[in-house]
Order: structure tokens, then C-alpha cells, then sequence
């Protein structure tokens, strides 16, 4: 599903989901063998262009108009094929984030859906699953959020 309007930020880790592929201008379940150079690319934020900022360490929330609502990425020397949601609660180890994993193996997802593999089943895909413990999405908004923190904004 297409995501309409960019300033307006996700209100659920489906819509979250969406706004990622909308922003990265790629489609899930195409081929990603160059996630690397999409997720350390610069995209449009508030006026500015801007890198998906590495994620957050524990016991820190998002602020208030946070680029891209909030989204993050496991960057350590390049992306490592998981992103970040805030949220309002850690997890266990003390991040307030829902890490899901946006890349996947084209042949092994293949072989778990029992389907016949095709010349796009090899290598990487784009995908999404939740990546660690279930922890729910909760869209942060500030004065700097592109959409002014309206009704239609983040809560």
C-alpha cells in the first residue's frame, strides 16, 4: 500500500511501514541486494536532506519532532537491515524502540512459503517483520514535526 501523504506521521507500525517504503522509494518483496546504498542515502525531512539516524541507546525516548517521526536504523559501519519505532515503554534491555527487519533472504523465504522459486528468489528482499520483542509503536509529535503536531500529526 502506497503512503499519500508524507508530512502526516504514521499512527500505526502498519502505516509505519508504509511511510518506510514510500520513503526509500522501494516496494516490499523486490529485490534489496542494494539495501546499503538505500539506507545510508539522504531523504527529504522538514526542508532538509537527511540520513535515517542511527538508533537511540537505552533508556532514551524519542523527542518531539524527531526526523522521520521518529524512525531509526541499526548503523554501525553501514545498515544492518533493521530499523526502529519509537515507542512509549522498553523493552527488556531499556530501549524504547520496536525493531523490525526490513531485508530478508529471498531463498529462505521462498522455501518457508513453500513456493516455487523463481529468478527473483535469490539474494536479498525487501521485507518486514518484527525483529524483537513485541513492543507497540507509539507515534511521538513536537512543534518541528512537518504536519505542526496537528490532529493529523503524532500523539
Amino acid at each position: 500500500m502506497a503512503y499519500a501523504d508524507m508530512t502526516r506521521c504514521p499512527q500505526t507500525a502498519e502505516e509505519f511501514r508504509d511511510y518506510f517504503y514510500a520513503l526509500i522509494g522501494r516496494a516490499m518483496g523486490g529485490p534489496a541486494n542494494d539495501y546499503e546504498a538505500v539506507l545510508s542515502a539522504l531523504y527529504p525531512w522538514n526542508g532538509q536532506m537527511l540520513m535515517i539516524p542511527p538508533g537511540v541507546g537505552p533508556g532514551i525516548q524519542q523527542y518531539p519532532g524527531a526526523p522521520f517521526f521518529g524512525l531509526t536504523q541499526q548503523y554501525s559501519g553501514g545498515p544492518k537491515a533493521r530499523v526502529f519505532l519509537p515507542t512509549n515503554t522498553p523493552d527488556e534491555l531499556g530501549y524504547y524502540t520496536r525493531c523490525e527487519q526490513y531485508v530478508d533472504d529471498a531463498a529462505q523465504t521462498y522455501s518457508k512459503t513453500k513456493t516455487q522459486p523463481t529468478a527473483a528468489s535469490t539474494g536479498l528482499m525487501w521485507a518486514w517483520y518484527l525483529a524483537g520483542p513485541e513492543n507497540a509503536y507509539a507515534p511521538i509529535m513536537g512543534p518541528d514535526t512537518p504536519d505542526g503536531g496537528g490532529s493529523t500529526g503524532c500523539s
